[in-house]
């Protein structure tokens, strides 16, 4: 069986090599947590996230975006809705 390379982008706080795949799963593991409890609060509050405003979070948490360009579109779409009215 040929051996594969792990290509390793750090190690952990206890200097252990860490795959670039688990630290994947653990980034989504968290961004997903972190997205479960906003939807859960958002909720309790009888608000309702569309998809477009989930997958913007979603890119946020992710550091794809930065929170103004987050905030930015959020807005974009809010005034865009507004006017449509």
């Amino acid at each position: 069986m040929p051996k594969v390379k792990v290509k390793v982008k750090r190690r952990s706080s206890s200097g252990v090599k860490v795959p670039i795949m688990a630290q994947e799963f653990k980034l989504q593991g968290r961004v997903n947590k972190a997205l479960a409890s906003v939807h859960a609060s958002m909720a309790v509050e009888g608000l309702q996230p569309d998809k477009i405003t989930i997958a913007l979070g979603r890119q946020f948490l992710e550091g794809k975006i930065s929170g103004q360009e987050a905030i930015a579109r959020i807005k974009a779409r809010y005034l865009a809705g507004i006017r449509n009215d």
